[in-house]
């Protein structure tokens, strides 16, 4: 889980070093007088995902992976192709939105390949596989986001974008949901995600929440900390622990924080 603040971004490296990014983290835009606007604007992928991923010794994704169309999520998208090799690119299956049109069109001129992902679609790399379930399309690009287990060596991840409670039901609805090891909160910690029930379905030992300190959101909200708590799951919080280098083996997982 790579500390992107008020964003989130997550890196998954096989043991044969293939390599897939979820989602690039981006700064959410305000409107704002003239004289507060910085001269240049700072890049989280150009000054720290990237020279992250080289100290890795990672060369080119195989996959980047985009949740939805939210700038928190993939405001980077942009600076990542045009700086770093990019293989192939997933999209969520909701109508373009003006971040995603200027992706696409740079991904056109590249000649880089991009896909449209929706429920029973599956990415198989080495031992890891994807299986993504949410089929939802919605006006709100929240709802529709890319939501997928993450299989590695019988450790069960649940990557969840922005989905809501809305979607949640629905997913409970249609038995989408079974038993994981570890759960990427859905919305930074929004109290309009991570029902009681959704967590009582899924039953999540450990949860990550990509999140800023001291955010404008008040992210996480008190509602969805208690509930984690009450259920004794282990919970990591970039805000708190920074980055955090999660390592899957057969044995079991470790979870390393890594302090801004």
């Amino acid at each position: 889980m790579i500390d992107v603040g008020q964003g989130d971004s997550f890196l998954i490296r096989t043991k044969n070093n293939k390599s897939i990014l979820i989602d690039t983290g981006g700064r959410l835009s305000f409107k704002k007088e003239d004289w507060t606007l910085r001269k240049r604007e700072t890049s989280i992928v150009i000054n720290n995902t990237i020279p992250m991923l080289k100290s890795f010794g990672i060369r080119n994704l195989d996959y980047l992976i985009l949740t939805h169309g939210d700038e928190d999520h993939m405001g980077e998208a942009v600076n990542l192709v045009n700086n770093f090799k990019v293989k192939k690119v997933i999209l969520n299956n909701n109508e373009l939105n003006n971040l995603e049109e200027e992706l696409v069109n740079i991904l056109n001129k590249k000649k880089i390949p991009y896909y449209f992902y929706k429920n029973k679609d599956i990415i198989k790399m080495d031992k890891v596989k994807l299986n993504f379930i949410n089929y939802i399309v919605s006006k709100d690009e929240n709802e529709s986001s890319l939501v997928f287990y993450l299989t590695i060596d019988n450790i069960v991840m649940l990557f969840t974008g922005d989905i809501g409670i809305k979607t949640e039901n629905k997913l409970i609805k249609d038995n989408l949901l079974k038993k994981v090891d570890i759960l990427k909160i859905g919305h930074h910690g929004s109290k309009t995600s991570t029902s009681e029930i959704f967590l009582d379905t899924i039953k999540p030992n450990y949860a990550l929440i990509s999140v800023a300190l001291n955010n404008s959101f008040n992210h996480p909200h008190k509602e969805v900390i208690d509930n984690l708590n009450n259920r004794k799951i282990k919970t990591y919080l970039t805000s708190i622990n920074g980055s955090v280098l999660i390592k899957i083996e057969k044995k079991g997982v470790t979870f390393k924080s890594l302090p801004p």
